[in-house]
């Protein structure tokens, strides 16, 4: 199932202020003892926070793991909703009671306490809303700066060349890979630069020209302006402020940001002409601060806001020694380093999308609602109408939100929550009211929102909070008191937010936050301290306690409300993560910082908030958690039946990408061939490039 990591536009916007704020401080401290070019860089950082539309991981110093800064996307909303094979991510709550069993040490609080599920009207209702305000006040800012550089522009185009012999004699010793222009303009009353590429010097049509001295401070300040591409920059902070309009910080830095880049120009103009030039330079911002232009945003004035500043800064500008620019180096490098300590340590966010694992079968659906299967296809599985493998990708269905692998059958999920099957269904775990095989969808329930598929039974989440199930039922894993298989679905629980079917069990956790378990109990799956195996639901943890479950073929996983991972079951090729073959017959704590999990047949995978994907049992053999790579969002390991497989993976990154790893004779991979790849290494599979056929 795909699960994307979202760091939301508010939420980059937050860690930028913090940021802004730092710099607004160590200016205010050094602004006269530092290389103005300092400042300019810093701001840089700042800007490359709020811009940078795609993910970089920068090594950490004194840490294995790796500083992660996340993609930015167009979510305002801030719901934690996670869906998985047998999985479901509510949204952390206020809670305050502790686990009976587990123990609940510094459980997340003051968090609004949502049940909310994604796809709800009530959640669409606020995503459109603040998503509308954003785009408003994004269009309003944009109109601005854009329409006021428009008009200026369309005005500076009535300008004449300049008739000078100074400047063409300047012109024709500038050695720049672009051409500038001189011009002159009637609109204007002091200098300005326009253009990146094609630049243009513009002087007011009363300009005197017979200054020489001040003719040379305007071209060598305008030169600068060119050379360091300062234009562009004052167009990248507009686009900033235009994305961040609702933050007023970011509008601090606009204007800082702007200064700061006079005050670099204005140093440079200083070394390059030599200090003795200061007083006369200092006087001819003033002069030209009497006459100073209307408001010019997207352009480099020689004379702008500040002008006291400037000047103060003009008059202290002296010759940097070896040791300023070290000091200087050294606060750039830790800020920037600071910078990304403080990204990676922002909690990924993990929302509805969709990867599934089957047996031997794997899906995904694309963010246009198209469903691809791949893999084994014996008994329909992939439900494109053959039992033909795939090696590669088939196009099975449209408009589909979700999908969840079993055994051999399918489930997927339809934008207007209509829920389809096909596949394997000897036990009734279609739900259909048959044991005919589907080699295509056939539709089953209506007001689904969530389907978990274990070996050969079924749950199934309505949009009114009730739990229905059906298939097979020898264990109890139907949870409605019996042993008989149901052919149609039937009604187990009310109020479940999640619940997770594994070979033969079935977990479940209410809105309350209380986790349930029922069905076989023979490796202590249920995590009761028994092996009993239970036809009716029993409570395992107390009320406000547990966020995620997933459920195994003989093990569970449980991720709770304060990010500690606790494991039970089965332990024979350490899918427990203890570091022991162990089977245990109540939750032990595995790890923290866990974001999300996944259990399958023999192993386990789970999520840090830092985005590294960790692993341990069968599927990489070892008995403790091992990280296998980091910008990881989504994860699904498959659950079946013991022993035909080692079981395999996928995986998607934050880039997007599709990957996978594991078991791969009936090319459930998706990498086009057979071979296996049962090291933790995993290869990337590209949907749709591939041809959709299998032998």
């Amino acid at each position: 199932m795909e699960i994307i990591v979202h760091m939301s536009v508010f939420q980059m916007s937050i860690s930028a202020a913090i940021l802004i704020a730092a710099i607004v401080i160590i200016r205010g401290i050094f602004i006269h003892k530092l290389p103005k070019a300092i400042f300019v860089i810093l701001w840089a950082v700042v800007l490359l926070r709020l811009l940078m539309p795609f993910s970089v991981s920068i090594p950490a110093l004194v840490s294995n793991q790796a500083f992660s800064v996340n993609t930015f996307v167009d979510d305002a909303a801030s719901i934690f909703n996670t869906y998985e094979h047998g999985m479901h991510f509510a949204p952390w709550g206020t809670h305050t009671a502790i686990s009976s069993t587990i123990p609940a040490d510094g459980v997340i609080a003051n968090l609004n306490s949502l049940a909310l599920v994604a796809g709800t009207s009530e959640n669409r209702a606020v995503f459109f809303t603040l998503t509308t305000v954003w785009l408003v006040g994004m269009v309003v800012a944009a109109s601005f700066f854009l329409g006021t550089h428009l008009r200026y522009r369309k005005e500076y185009k009535g300008s004449l060349p300049i008739d000078c012999d100074m400047s063409d004699t300047w012109l024709k010793e500038q050695k720049l890979m672009r051409s500038i222009q001189i011009r002159q303009s009637d609109r204007i009353n002091t200098p300005l630069t326009y253009g990146i590429w094609r630049p243009v010097i513009l002087f007011s049509k009363t300009a005197s020209l017979t200054d020489e001295r001040l003719l040379q401070y305007i071209l060598t300040h305008e030169l600068i302006h060119i050379k360091r591409f300062d234009i562009l920059k004052k167009w990248l902070l507009a686009i900033a402020v235009c994305i961040h309009w609702f933050n007023p910080l970011v509008w601090v830095m606009y204007m800082l940001a702007n200064r700061d880049i006079e005050l670099s120009c204005d140093e440079a103009v200083v070394k390059s002409l030599g200090e003795k030039t200061k007083p006369s330079y200092a006087l001819a911002l003033i002069r030209l601060e009497e006459s100073r232009s209307i408001f010019t945003p997207i352009f480099s004035n020689f004379a702008k806001n500040g002008i006291e500043e400037r000047i103060n800064a003009i008059m202290k500008v002296k010759k940097t020694s070896m040791v300023t620019k070290f000091a200087a180096f050294m606060m750039v490098l830790i800020f920037i380093l600071t910078a990304c300590s403080a990204m990676a340590q922002e909690p990924v966010e993990i929302i509805s999308g969709t990867i599934s694992v089957g047996l031997t079968s794997s899906f995904k659906v694309e963010s246009d609602g198209t469903l691809w299967a791949w893999g084994s296809n014996e008994r329909g599985q992939l439900g494109d109408g053959t039992t033909e493998e795939r090696y590669a990708h088939q196009s099975i269905m449209a408009n589909v939100s979700r999908v969840s692998a079993g055994s051999m059958h399918t489930f997927a999920i339809t934008t207007d929550n209509m829920l389809y099957a096909w596949g394997e269904n000897s036990k009734g775990q279609l739900g259909d009211s048959t044991n005919t095989i589907r080699y295509s969808p056939v539709r089953v329930l209506d007001d689904v929102i969530y389907v978990a598929a274990g070996a050969n039974h079924t749950m199934a989440i309505r949009a009114d909070g009730s739990l229905w199930a059906w298939g097979s039922n020898e264990y109890g894993q139907l949870g409605d008191g019996t042993k008989e298989n149901n052919y149609t679905p039937i009604k187990v629980m009310e109020d479940v937010i999640l619940a997770s079917a594994g070979a033969y069990h079935t977990m479940a956790i209410r809105s309350d936050g209380s986790l349930w378990a029922w069905g076989r109990n023979h490796r202590h799956q249920l995590g009761d301290g028994g092996t009993e195996n239970q036809p009716l639901p029993i409570q395992i943890t107390e009320k406000e306690n547990t966020a995620l479950v997933s459920a195994g073929d003989y093990h569970t996983v449980a991720l709770m409300t304060d990010g500690s991972l606790w494991s039970w079951g089965w332990n024979m090729s350490g899918q427990l993560g203890d570091g022991t073959r162990e089977a245990s017959p109540v939750p032990i704590k595995i790890m923290d910082n866990a974001v999300y999990t996944s259990a399958g047949e023999v192993g386990t995978a789970a999520i840090t908030s830092d985005g590294n994907l960790w692993a341990w049992g069968g599927l990489i053999r070892v008995l403790e958690p091992h990280m296998i790579m980091n910008n990881v969002v989504a994860v699904s390991l498959g659950a079946g039946d013991i022993g035909r497989s080692i079981g395999h993976v996928l995986i998607i990154r934050t880039d997007g990408s599709l990957w996978s790893w594991g078991a791969n004779r009936s090319g459930q991979l998706g990498i086009g061939q057979t071979r296996q790849n049962i090291l933790p290494s995993p290869v990337m599979v590209t949907i749709g490039e591939l041809p959709g056929y299998g032998h």
